[in-house]
């Protein structure tokens, strides 16, 4: 017998937005885009199975797809605000399993964490909620803070 392969992925939030495959591959601009993705959908195989004959084994559950670079929005971040108002979430943020594989990875993570940090500081000097920060201040100061790329 094949021992199935252990889960790698935990509880995801789920906010007022939920990101999905379509916002990866078909909705890609978001008015309150904090960030940008464009790793592989990558889901590693669930479990490998015999064929009935014996011969072979086949992969059950595995793909990669590429998709274009996307953007992801503030609202991934914010858990509904009837659940609880300050908090941001930048690592099981609102996706589904297959936005998710997309999402998972330490560069998205790192932008997602400077974005939240960012409103985090602009929720505390507007004493509101993170929920209600101005999506478009919150992207004016990321621009500002950008480091442009140089060559070594």
């Amino acid at each position: 017998m094949i021992e199935p392969q252990p889960t790698r992925e935990g509880r995801r939030m789920i906010s007022d937005f939920v990101m999905t495959q379509r916002d990866l591959f078909d909705e890609l601009t978001k008015p309150d885009a904090i960030s940008l993705g464009c790793f592989p959908v990558d889901s590693h195989v669930v479990r490998r199975l015999a064929t009935p004959d014996g011969k072979e084994v086949i992969n059950e559950g595995g793909f990669l797809v590429i998709p274009p670079i996307y953007e992801i929005p503030y609202r991934v971040l914010t858990p509904k605000a009837a659940e609880c108002e300050n908090l941001l979430v930048t690592c099981a943020l609102s996706s589904s399993r297959v936005a998710f594989n997309s999402l998972r990875v330490e560069p998205t993570w790192m932008m997602l964490g400077q974005a939240a940090g960012t409103a985090a500081a602009l929720a505390q000097k507007g004493k509101i909620s993170v929920q209600r920060v101005d999506a478009a201040e919150l992207q004016r100061r990321l621009r500002e803070a950008a480091v442009p790329f140089q060559k070594p």
